[in-house]
């Protein structure tokens, strides 16, 4: 039972790791948080959804690519038409933050038009079969996902840390006047940004379709929710922080399901919260002065 309850907390944790990434990154370059972030991640399951009824002949890593790209501009369209403006202007962070949770109300206004507000079934799966080790049953889903998030998250740190991509966003979060001094493109490291960070939102939605086998418009809330818990969890603006603060909430929340009831499963999520900002508000791995990505 306690195997069984470790490796569905980390595939659990494992999604939501893909989700705070995102988080981190665009906190790191404009300290604002992006609450389209979860729409983005649902709308990675219903573009998946129709490639997948379209051309079922590309399978689900063919359709996982083109997938990534549309959400990937999706995402700058976000950034272009509801973060820039205010950037530009110089608005208070606040009215961004606003102005992404109105982009991510209109994402899922846009889904219910389009595909109706039904539960649909999600076509693509992952390779079927079941380990067993122990006690614990692991099916070739869950070891697919756990896999493929951590490939993911080890390709991010290594593009940020050794490419002249990674360097661009690291001086940005750091210091934007002086990256913009340097000759970095602002504009273009926060688009690359957001891009990278809606990519990932579409490959968790894609491994949540295929995880739970269902598509729904407000399916993107809660796991966009507690994608941003796990954020500050692990320590917002930290790309390593955002990983382990997604496995740490999706052993909690397995186990607070399975030890206490699954009625609390979304609460425990919040009392995560509340404690990290009583109790260490900077996260896990953060530090109150910690240097971003």
């Amino acid at each position: 039972m306690l195997e069984q309850q470790i490796v569905n907390g980390i595939a659990l944790g494992s999604v939501y790791a893909l989700i705070a990434v995102g988080f981190s990154l665009v906190f790191s370059i404009l300290e604002i948080i992006n609450f389209s972030h979860g729409s983005l991640v649902m709308a990675g399951v219903y573009v998946s959804l129709a490639l997948g009824l379209a051309a079922p002949r590309l399978g689900f890593f063919g359709v996982a690519l083109i997938t990534i790209l549309i959400i990937a501009i999706l995402g700058v369209l976000v950034e272009r038409m509801a973060v820039a403006p205010l950037r530009n202007k110089g608005a208070h962070r606040a009215l961004a933050l606003v102005s992404t949770l109105g982009a991510g109300i209109m994402l899922e206004a846009l889904a219910q038009l389009i595909w109706g507000g039904d539960v649909r079934p999600y076509p693509l799966s992952l390779p079927d079969g079941v380990l067993t080790i122990g006690s614990a049953r692991i099916t070739y889903t869950e070891v697919a996902i756990v896999s493929l998030s951590a490939v993911l998250m080890i390709s991010l740190q290594l593009l940020i840390r050794y490419t002249r991509w990674g360097r661009a966003i690291r001086a940005t979060a750091q210091n934007p006047t002086a990256a913009a001094l340097m000759g970095i493109d602002l504009n273009w490291t926060v688009r690359r940004v957001f891009a990278i960070g809606s990519g990932l939102a579409a490959v968790a939605g894609m491994l949540m379709g295929a995880y739970y086998n269902y598509a729904h418009p407000s399916m993107g809330f809660a796991p966009g929710i507690k994608g941003f818990v796990a954020a500050v969890l692990g320590g917002m603006g930290s790309v390593l922080g955002a990983g382990l603060g997604g496995i740490t909430l999706g052993m909690a929340e397995v186990f607070g399901g399975s030890y206490i009831s699954f009625a609390y499963r979304d609460a425990i999520a919040f009392a995560i919260l509340i404690i990290i900002f009583l109790v260490r508000p900077q996260g896990i791995l953060g530090t109150l002065n910690q240097e971003k990505v």
